[in-house]
């Protein structure tokens, strides 16, 4: 009886002071509760809000949806829903409508997706013309896809847009460093404030648990031990919402990754393609990261790190092209870890654009990441469509940057510019952009299956690049069917400077085709994707062979990226690297493995 009451009273001792942490902590949350910390909040963007999928009896025909509006410039509409629409004032616009697919899941199908914990559309099976924005509102069971809009038009109780939306995370932002180690879920923060981190500006946030992946149970995001990173040091920018007077912290985004200081210079073309092809895939990780200038035009050099230096040739409002790869990651013992193919890390690929803006809170120039992602189906829910990082990277419910090696490609590539020759105007990377959210959309509906697997002849790398085809053709067909610009361009002054970036680009144009293609045969539903986007995804068994084959260059993520490598290299193009290997907070055990191909 006595062990007993020992034991009881030893027990109490030292719950005793934790009872008390735990009462004085709330107590302290309470309190901050009447503090006003709206200075140190931004919107997450000037118009933002959640899509609403209408009511199958609500549908309209211009296949509009619902937006509850979070943030507006517009006086009185913060919180209203509103019909969001497509802009079809301009005739570039009209893809929307060729998008638009009778989606019907097959049963079995779908029992055997639902095994696989898959999520997919179910909400628009049955439907009849199902259009891009019907099928992103209703990529999840439940209503919980927030959006970024880009230069909405409002009109009579609706909102009208030409670009797709850009998927992000919460309501507000902020920049803060974390203190201190998660106390019942909640963490310290320090307040980003004139140049630098408060401890007298702290607030305690709440962050969600450690999350695991569906399919199997391995951790996909945790914020365990964060404030060890070395990132920590220069802070995260913290996106969600304010929850009965706490921010609930949804997504995390490094801010020293962003910044346009590089850590390591890399110039000149052999020591480019180095660094490139082999350097930057070795030595890796966990918690690293490596930000790299590198220029092929200058002399041949390699400068580590200790050597931060701000690039003048990024310039603030400039859209550059970007290449998205991740590779993969086992747990100690794994021979092969679960996703790598016959000892090959396949890795994931896509492109993007980034942007150089002046940020919000320090004032200094960094880059602003949108990737558009040609995603299948999966149990992660990440959905097909354009994502701002801090949506599809750093997101603490289905983001990759805690568990992957992430290698994100910046390039200057002048021909991509806009031109306005004969009152025409012409912007490539636009152009680019339209084809990649065709192909999104085509992937969140199955293209009327319901269901996006990956396959020999379908995948992320491989679509990305039937986009990039489009795109160019698209382009060439401009030039065809304008005889003002043909005119321009032969009958010109041929030192006109804008003259000479065209004839580049369309030599370029001929590079990435030959690229493209094998012996200079280019896949036939590729070519038929440009005219019909909905027309190519049920090939006979005989296709599903030869379609690869006559793409292999690109049908690992890893071959297709060092190929546009050794093009960017060959044309001069300074590229600006951004390496993160499983950031974020700590996972035991889990060994980074970088993105392979049959040759590397």
């Amino acid at each position: 009886m006595k062990k007993i009451q020992v034991y009881s009273l030893f027990i109490a001792f030292i719950l005793f002071p934790l009872t008390l942490y735990a009462d004085d902590l709330l107590s302290l949350i309470e309190k901050q509760s009447k503090n006003d910390y709206s200075t140190y909040y931004k919107p997450v963007a000037e118009w933002s809000g959640g899509l609403i999928l209408p009511e199958k009896n609500d549908r309209e025909k211009d296949g509009s949806v619902w937006i509850e509006i979070h943030n507006t410039p517009v006086k009185g509409l913060r919180g209203k829903i509103l019909r969001l629409r497509w802009d079809f004032s301009k005739p570039e616009n009209a893809w929307f409508n060729e998008i638009r697919p009778d989606v019907n899941i097959d049963p079995k199908r779908l029992d055997k997706a639902k095994k696989a914990k898959m999520i997919l559309p179910e909400r628009v099976n049955g439907w009849t013309k199902v259009s891009p924005l019907e099928s992103l509102a209703g990529s999840h069971p439940v209503d919980d896809l927030e959006v970024i809009l880009k230069e909405p038009k409002f009109s009579e109780n609706s909102l009208y847009i030409s670009q797709e939306c850009s998927q992000t995370k919460g309501i507000e932002k902020a920049l803060v460093r974390f203190s201190g180690p998660s106390q019942n879920g909640y963490r310290l923060v320090e307040h980003f404030s004139n140049g630098n981190f408060s401890r007298d500006i702290t607030e305690y946030v709440i962050l969600p648990p450690t999350q695991k992946n569906p399919s199997d149970g391995q951790i996909l995001t945790t914020t365990d031990k964060i404030e060890r990173s070395e990132l920590n040091r220069y802070g995260w920018y913290v996106y969600g919402r304010r929850i009965r007077g706490i921010f609930r912290v949804e997504s995390i985004e490094p801010r020293r990754l962003f910044t346009a200081k590089s850590i390591f210079d890399v110039s000149g073309a052999e020591s480019c393609s180095e660094w490139l092809t082999d350097s930057n895939y070795q030595n890796l990780y966990t918690g690293e990261f490596r930000i790299t200038s590198v220029d092929p035009r200058g002399k041949e050099k390699q400068k580590g790190p200790g050597n931060e230096s701000d690039s003048e040739n990024w310039k603030v409002g400039k859209k550059y092209l970007l290449m998205h790869l991740f590779g993969w990651r086992k747990k100690p013992g794994q021979v092969v870890a679960p996703g790598a193919m016959f000892g090959l890390v396949t890795g994931h690929f896509s492109f993007g654009t980034a942007e150089v803006i002046l940020d919000e809170f320090t004032g200094e120039k960094r880059f602003d990441i949108e990737y558009h992602q040609v995603y299948a189906h999966s149990s992660g829910g990440i959905i097909s469509g354009t994502h701002k990082w801090n949506s599809y990277m750093g997101s603490l419910f289905n983001g990759w940057s805690n568990t992957v090696p992430v290698f994100d490609t910046i390039i200057d590539i002048p021909e991509l510019e806009t031109y306005s020759p004969a009152g025409i105007t012409i912007h490539p990377l636009k152009g680019l952009q339209r084809e990649l959210e065709k192909m999104q959309a085509v992937y969140r509906t199955g293209a009327g299956t319901g269901i996006s697997e990956v396959r020999p002849d379908v995948s992320c790398v491989q679509d990305s690049h039937a986009a990039l085809y489009s795109a160019l053709t698209s382009f060439e067909q401009t030039v065809i069917r304008h005889p003002e610009l043909r005119k321009w361009l032969f009958s010109a002054n041929s030192s006109d400077p804008d003259i000479r970036r065209f004839i580049r680009l369309k030599n370029l144009v001929k590079q990435i085709e030959n690229m493209l293609s094998f012996l200079g045969i280019v896949r036939c539903d590729w070519k038929n994707n440009y005219a019909d986007p909905l027309g190519v995804r049920d090939p006979s068994f005989a296709e599903k062979i030869i379609r690869p084959l006559l793409s292999s260059g690109n049908v690992f993520p890893r071959s297709a990226t060092d190929r546009l490598y050794k093009l960017a290299i060959k044309n001069g193009y300074p590229m600006w690297t951004l390496l993160s290997v499983q950031i974020g907070g700590e996972i035991t055990g889990f060994v980074p493995l970088a993105p392979t191909s049959l040759t590397k």
